[in-house]
C-alpha cells in the first residue's frame, strides 16, 4: 500500500514581492489562516456541424481563451501587516505575487508567480472574540507562471 503525502499548511502560502528591481524580494504576510488559489480557463465557444449529416445536432467545440488566477484568504488582521494590505488596496497598483508550494521537486514543489491587484480588503470587528479579522482577494494582472523548487 502506498500512503498519500499531504502537504502541511505551513508548505502553502502567499509571498508579497516589494517591487525592487533587479532582484525581487518576497516576504510572507503573516494572519492568512485561509488561503486558496484558483486558476481559471475561460473558454471561447462554438458549434460545428456534422458534415456527413447536418440534420443531426452540432457539438460545441471549446478552446480556452481567457486564463485568470484568483487568491483569497481570510485569518485575524496581524497589526504589523495591517499597513502592507492596507497601503495596497488604497494605491490601487499591481504587485507580483507568489503562490508557495514550499515542497522539493521531486514532491512537486515550487511556486506559482504573476502580478496581481489586491481586489477586496475586508476587515471584521466582533464583540463575540473581541478580535478583528480580515479577508482579502487577489486577482491577476497578466501571465502567472510556475517554477519548480531549487532542488
Amino acid at each position: 500500500m502506498a500512503t498519500q503525502k499531504k502537504v502541511s499548511f505551513q508548505q502553502y502560502y502567499i509571498a508579497l514581492g516589494d517591487g525592487a528591481t533587479p532582484t525581487e524580494a518576497f516576504t510572507r504576510p503573516c494572519a492568512l489562516a485561509s488561503r486558496t488559489f484558483t486558476l481559471t480557463g475561460t473558454p471561447a465557444e462554438v458549434n460545428l456541424l456534422d458534415c456527413a449529416d447536418e440534420s443531426l445536432p452540432m457539438w460545441t467545440s471549446r478552446e480556452i481563451s481567457i486564463m485568470s488566477g484568483t487568491v483569497a484568504g481570510e485569518g485575524t488582521l496581524d497589526a504589523d501587516d495591517l499597513e502592507t494590505w492596507r497601503d495596497w488596496m488604497l494605491s490601487a497598483e499591481v504587485k507580483n505575487a507568489r503562490i508557495i508550494l514550499d515542497l522539493p521537486v521531486a514532491d512537486g514543489g515550487g511556486y506559482y508567480q504573476g502580478p496581481f491587484v489586491l481586489t477586496t480588503f475586508e476587515n471584521v470587528s466582533a464583540k463575540e472574540n473581541g478580535t478583528v479579522t480580515f479577508s482579502l482577494e487577489m486577482m491577476s494582472a497578466g501571465t502567472i507562471t510556475w517554477t519548480d523548487a531549487a532542488s
